[in-house]
């Protein structure tokens, strides 16, 4: 059995399973959300008086925001409400959720790839990556969106690797260059 904790966010319904740790509130969810790993959970979207107890939408939202800044770990996820619309946005949001797990994942796997491998990876056809100076110790990087004359110095070799990654929607429209510097200077 998965470690962690199972949350069943429902204001009047009991959990199914005495496994399942029972929020009556969108904020109790979010107080069991920030302490506790949780492996799997199931939201209703109404939780009584919405202005005093919240929604299982600001859950799913919570989830969301925090999936997007990689701070939690994916969580199975279902829907028990009985309200369509409300059970329709909450899956919507969790489903981009997931979209934001899987990015992240993509991403920890791009981070272990050299450069090259990565740029090819990526299949950045309008990157030019410019090396100035030899070798990678005491580097920095500078990348340069030439379209529109746009720089953007990244620290250290992971950083370069992630600002790629994390942009790449909006470089796959620009031509690159990227510079290496030699203990801060450009070359």
């Amino acid at each position: 059995m998965a470690e962690g904790v199972y949350l069943w966010l429902d204001d009047t319904w009991e959990p199914p399973n005495p496994r399942f740790v029972w929020a009556k509130t969108a904020k109790a969810a979010k107080d069991i959300l920030d302490t506790n790993t949780i492996v799997s959970m199931s939201l209703d979207y109404d939780l009584g008086d919405d202005k005093k107890n919240g929604t299982g939408l600001d859950v799913a939202n919570y989830v969301e925001r925090l999936a997007h800044d990689d701070k939690i770990k994916p969580i199975k996820w279902f829907i028990h409400s009985a309200n369509p619309v409300g059970g329709g946005n909450m899956r919507r949001a969790l489903m981009r959720a997931n979209d934001y797990w899987r990015k992240h994942e993509e991403m920890r796997q791009y981070m272990q790839l050299p450069l090259e491998t990565l740029l090819d990876a990526i299949n950045f056809s309008s990157l030019e990556v410019v090396y100035a100076g030899d070798g990678w110790v005491g580097t920095r990087y500078v990348v340069h969106v030439c379209n529109n004359k746009d720089s953007y110095p990244c620290e250290t070799f992971d950083e370069l690797k992630r600002w790629i990654i994390k942009n790449y929607d909006y470089l796959i429209s620009y031509h690159l260059r990227i510079e290496r510097e030699k203990d801060g200077a450009a070359r």
